[in-house]
């Protein structure tokens, strides 16, 4: 019996309308979702414009890079972190009109953001707004009510200034109640046990080898995944494991690239892009490029 292949080899394009589940590749879509509904190529759901450089009024946002929803200044509300280093914050709706945070002390160098879950002593029932900078890490609500405390970490902590040269990715780990902060080779940890103790931090609670470093931090139910580059030149970057409990972390794997550049916690999955734009996904041992057939 001969075979048929959709779409053809020669062409490798959908062509035609055809009921059922079929295998192929799809050499190019545009406005398309492969993951609602499995084995079906739908549309993908309408993006809304929230704000654009065209715009003249105070919601100019420019390039974001991060958004997090937090109530750490008494209002719930989104917050964004764009490129010049500033943050922009917006009512309710993030349809609305965004403007640059003014209060006291807020960041205008920050390079990453997250959110604390835990009750603040000084605030409870509401959210800390933890953001890195440059050399340093600032916190919204860390006595409570409307307050930057600008230089939390070297000032407030007592720690030394974070390396100025390196990128400083910070994530919360639900699953073990701790902030992880990249510095360079270094994971530095801040944790509260229950929602009435203090912050307890650990300066370089890793040390990963010298010539990575940290680009990215993401997580799964019970680990927590460092992306890390190389910046040897030789050899290429890795991808760190932890449980956020051992004394060391768990595990290095090769992420096929000298610069793996971000991750993502897919279904309780660790997915992996590199430089190279591969898309890595772990299967138990490590990190093998993905293929779907």
């Amino acid at each position: 019996m001969p075979q048929l292949y959709i779409p053809p080899r020669n062409s490798r394009r959908w062509t035609g309308v055809y009921p059922g589940n079929f295998r192929g590749v799809i050499w190019k879509t545009f406005n398309v979702d492969l993951d609602r509904q499995e084995g079906k190529v739908t549309l993908a759901r309408r993006l809304t414009v929230v704000a654009d450089t065209t715009d003249t009024n105070t919601d100019t946002l420019g390039r974001v890079s991060a958004f997090v929803r937090a109530d750490a200044d008494c209002t719930d509300r989104f917050w964004a972190l764009v490129d010049s280093g500033a943050l922009y914050k917006v009512d309710s709706s993030p349809t609305g009109t965004w403007a640059v945070d003014a209060l006291d002390s807020s960041p205008t160098d920050a390079r990453d953001m997250a959110v604390f879950e835990n009750d603040t002593t000084g605030d409870t029932g509401r959210k800390q707004l933890f953001v890195t900078t440059a050399t340093d890490i600032a916190v919204l609500n860390d006595t409570g009510g409307r307050v930057w405390d600008g230089s939390w970490w070297t000032s407030t902590q007592s720690q030394a200034a974070l390396t100025a040269s390196a990128y400083h990715p910070i994530e919360y780990f639900p699953f073990r109640r701790i902030m992880l902060v990249g510095d360079g080779h270094l994971v530095h940890t801040v944790s509260r046990l229950t929602d009435t103790s203090n912050d307890t931090v650990t300066n370089s609670r890793l040390v990963l080898p010298s010539n990575l470093r940290v680009n990215h931090i993401f997580t799964t139910t019970n680990r927590a995944w460092m992306v890390c580059s190389n910046t040897t030149g030789v050899g290429n970057g890795k991808v760190v494991e932890w449980d956020g409990f051992s004394e060391t972390f768990n595990n290095i794997h090769d992420a096929y690239s000298a610069t793996p550049i971000t991750g993502v916690n897919f279904r309780e999955t660790p997915i992996i892009l590199n430089h190279k734009g591969m898309i890595l996904e772990f299967t138990g041992q490590g990190f093998s490029p993905m293929y779907r057939q």
